[in-house]
């Protein structure tokens, strides 16, 4: 979480601008910038897509369909990857 809180810093977004665009509690967005919390995925690609940070995952053996599982993943937890 350290890269993506250097990031937001680097873009001049704050914290309370990170909790209005992930819909994430500003005090968690502290905690978890403090290394307080450890946040799960959802909240990890939440707080990324706040900065406009895309992840990339890649399957070195190219043996699954990444793009599948990545929107199956995230429909499973309800977000929207285009917001």
């Amino acid at each position: 979480m350290l890269l993506i809180k250097k990031i937001a810093e680097s873009k001049g977004i704050t914290q309370l601008e990170m909790s209005e665009k992930s819909g994430i509690a500003q005090s968690n967005v502290s905690a978890t910038f403090a290394g307080l919390r450890t946040p799960n995925l959802s909240t990890f690609v939440k707080l990324c897509s706040a900065v406009g940070v895309r992840i990339f995952i890649e399957d070195r053996d190219e043996q699954s369909d990444l793009s599948k599982l990545f929107q199956e993943a995230m429909d499973e937890v309800g977000f929207d990857p285009q917001k």
